[in-house]
């Protein structure tokens, strides 16, 4: 099970407008590594603790599912990475926009950030193709 949405009959909204709902997702599909994770940074660079932070199983779930709604022509092995880069980091510029942001004014440029992208989702998807948990 991926997790839980709460919300209220009738949708309430809260006084900004947005819908009051509630969402809590398992482990297995977390887009966001957990604080044990967290914990074990080392000297991490800033890129490498905000890929080691966001890239994860989770996400690259959420991206192969986006892939195959899309039509995306899927191998199920590191072929897929290019299309995979793409698609995570439209969705980490979308969801983490301020964690981005906070990268390029540390003085990242997009390059360096990409590439981190790319070699922290090499990581996770080679692992989940192992596990067999591939596009399929």
């Amino acid at each position: 099970m991926e997790g839980v949405v709460v919300r209220s009959n009738p949708l309430l909204r809260n006084v900004f407008g947005e819908w009051l709902i509630v969402k809590h997702k398992s482990d297995a599909f977390a887009e966001i590594a957990r604080e044990k994770i967290r914990q074990d940074r080392g000297d991490f660079t800033p890129v490498e603790e905000f890929t080691r932070t966001f890239v994860v199983r989770g996400r690259v779930i959420n991206a192969l599912g986006h892939l195959r709604d899309a039509g995306t022509p899927l191998v199920d092995d590191m072929a897929d990475m290019p299309f995979l880069v793409r698609s995570v980091v439209e969705d980490l510029k979308k969801e983490c926009g301020a964690e981005w942001q906070a990268l390029t004014e540390a003085g990242f440029d997009e390059k360096q950030i990409r590439a981190g992208v790319s070699k922290t989702l090499a990581r996770v998807y080679r692992a989940m193709l192992m596990d067999g948990a591939g596009p399929q």
